[in-house]
């Protein structure tokens, strides 16, 4: 795994996530994005943080690790300092209520909350590399796992051989 990678999410028994599948049409469910070798930032339903790298891998979850393709180094670099500075903490019933509300509201998006893809998008934004054609407040894990990127799970694989 490299800094700027990304990993794909499908929580098998969160119903929650059940939901952000059904009402988003994709397989995946959360994203988060590679700051270097062994953490990913992420934007969770009650905070902006950083992860290990070992959380996902478990039967609890499917995971797919991409590389965008034609991103620089230096580009990454800027795109991950821009999103690290975005902070939230926030009670578990706040966030609960907050995903009753998008769920039976209308506005078809989740334009009022920063999420997982958005925070990512934001950053590729921020870097003039998101040209989907699709506003940042209402990108979905699906349209982060369409962007031209090389597949790169094995590396995770490799990463869970190591450990045993």
């Amino acid at each position: 795994m490299k800094t700027g990678d990304i990993l794909l999410v499908h929580s098998k028994f969160d119903p929650i996530a059940w939901l952000i599948r059904k009402y988003t049409s994709s397989y995946w469910n959360h994203v988060a994005w590679a700051i270097d070798k062994d953490n990913f930032i992420e934007a969770r339903g009650t905070e902006i943080g950083r992860v290990s790298r070992t959380k996902y891998l478990n039967w609890l979850y499917n995971v797919k690790l991409i590389r965008l393709k034609n991103i620089s180094e230096t580009e990454l670099k800027e795109a991950l300092n821009y999103i690290s500075q975005f902070k939230r903490k926030r009670r578990y019933i706040d966030y609960l209520k907050l995903i009753f509300k998008i769920f039976i509201s209308n506005c078809g998006s989740f334009v009022c909350e920063l999420t997982c893809s958005n925070l990512i998008g934001r950053g590729l934004e921020s870097i003039n590399y998101w040209d989907k054609g699709k506003e940042i407040y209402s990108i979905t894990p699906r349209d982060i796992s369409e962007l031209k990127s090389k597949d790169v799970s094995d590396e995770l694989n490799y990463y869970i051989l190591e450990k045993d």
